[in-house]
């Protein structure tokens, strides 16, 4: 009896044995899977992480750091967190971009022209490099890098525009528009170039037929923008189409509300060329509540309220831009105090 009782202990212990084994075995699978599955995860996200860095490299190449949305912004100084020691051009360019777009100017620089050292062929690091010193204001260094993005890339059009900017800004209006113009050769439907044209032609030229044709070129373009339409009015305005400006002036303010200078150049068409006062006051009113320390928009009002029968207003807001550090409403109120004097003694 007790051999048999032995015996069947034997084969509950063995039997014992086998499911232990049997359950240690299925946990090492169980494990082995679940240790597969995380590396599997692991890998899916470091695939998803590289194609997201690469997409954020692809776009700031794209993309110059002046043009960067906030939400671009954002990427880019998060990914360079991320980058404690830049080895790849990749690495270096998102640290120049990174600093580009906070207008850390030197810092863009040395890092790019880490980039160009990897990447010789790295046209968009010369052409950046360039529009950093053009942010420094060094605008023969500025147009030295977009000639070295050229020489790259022949058919740079943004380069060639950007170049047009360094020469406008050294007042070498004739070479500026030669850049313009190759870069709409290159690029026959570049708005930003037809727009900068403009500018040449209305601002430093004086040539307001030209400007007014070229601005229209880029409002057909590139409808929604403001300043476009805001320096159609402006040019309007130089050639005394004051109708055709106050309507130019109107669609800029439609689609920018906040711009006060438009506000503050159809207030002197209604007041100083229509002598419709009213209306000009009422513009100068809209630029004040955008601006309440604007000075001038004071100063001008007053004397349009005086011209409108009104001293007292006048004499009112004209006070205000003087307080505000109005130099012309301060030799004004001078001048008036003065004649006041001298009335009083000739009576």
């Amino acid at each position: 009896m007790s051999n048999s009782v032995l015996a069947i202990a034997t084969i509950l212990s063995f039997i014992v044995g086998i499911v232990a084994l049997i359950f240690y075995i299925a946990d090492k699978i169980k494990d082995k899977k679940k240790s597969k599955h995380e590396s599997v995860e692991q890998e899916q996200k470091a695939l998803i992480a590289k194609q997201r860095h690469d997409e954020l490299i692809a776009e700031i190449k794209r993309v110059q750091p002046r043009d960067a949305s906030s939400e671009l912004q954002a990427s880019v100084r998060t990914a360079r967190e991320r980058i404690a020691n830049p080895k790849t051009a990749d690495d270096f360019f998102l640290k120049a971009y990174a600093a580009h777009i906070d207008e850390n100017y030197d810092t863009a620089i040395k890092h790019y022209k880490q980039v160009v050292e990897l990447a010789p062929d790295s046209y968009f690091s010369y052409y950046n490099i360039g529009n950093a010193y053009e942010g420094k204001q060094e605008y023969n260094k500025a147009i030295e890098y977009f000639e070295k993005a050229i020489k790259l890339k022949p058919d740079y059009a943004g380069a060639y525009n950007n170049m047009g900017n360094a020469y406008c800004n050294k007042q070498e209006y004739d070479k500026a528009i030669e850049c313009f113009e190759k870069a709409i050769e290159i690029e026959p439907n570049y708005a930003e170039a037809y727009y900068n044209m403009g500018t040449i032609y209305g601002r430093d030229k004086q040539e307001y037929d030209k400007a007014i044709e070229y601005f229209k070129k880029a409002m057909e373009l590139k409808s929604d923008l403001a300043e476009v339409y805001y320096n159609l009015g402006s040019n309007h305005s130089y050639k005394q189409e004051y109708d055709k400006a106050i309507e130019y002036f109107e669609k800029a303010v439609e689609l920018e509300p906040n711009y006060t200078r438009t506000y503050r150049n159809m207030g002197i068409i209604y007041g100083r060329d229509k002598q419709e006062y009213n209306k000009a006051i009422k513009c100068f009113e809209k630029a004040i509540e955008l601006e309440p320390n604007y000075a001038e928009a004071y100063f001008i009002m007053g004397i349009f309220y005086g011209l409108n029968g009104n001293e007292e207003k006048m004499i009112e807001y004209i006070k205000k831009a003087a307080q505000l550090g109005d130099r012309t409403a301060v030799l004004w109120l001078n001048r008036k105090e003065k004649n006041d004097r001298n009335r009083k003694l000739n009576v």
